[in-house]
């Protein structure tokens, strides 16, 4: 075929996880697992989305609380360099 064997080993190392992944999206595990003791209680997270607008809702909400966190941060420290600069620039006068 022309294709070296070095690609065809890695490609078929690559290719058993995706495999796997499709198995378990294409047929799901729909009894409860024997191994993970956490399942037993079935408690709902009251904190959960009811439905896709409510998600939306509250991730747009997150995503702005973050940026304006984010340019909080960009402000403070570009007046502490300001302020630095400003203290070394005094004192560079004295010299």
């Amino acid at each position: 075929m022309g294709v070296p064997l070095e690609y065809l080993i890695a490609a078929s190392f690559m290719a058993a996880p995706g495999g796997l992944l499709f198995a378990k999206i294409i047929v799901p595990e729909t009894e409860q697992p024997r191994d993970n003791p956490a399942m037993d209680k079935n408690d709902a997270d009251p904190q959960a989305p009811a439905n896709v607008l409510d998600a939306a809702a509250s991730g747009a909400a997150s995503g702005m609380q973050l940026a304006l966190n984010v340019g909080a941060m960009l402000l403070a420290f570009i007046a502490l360099i300001a302020l630095v600069n400003g203290i070394l620039s005094g004192g560079g006068r004295l010299v």
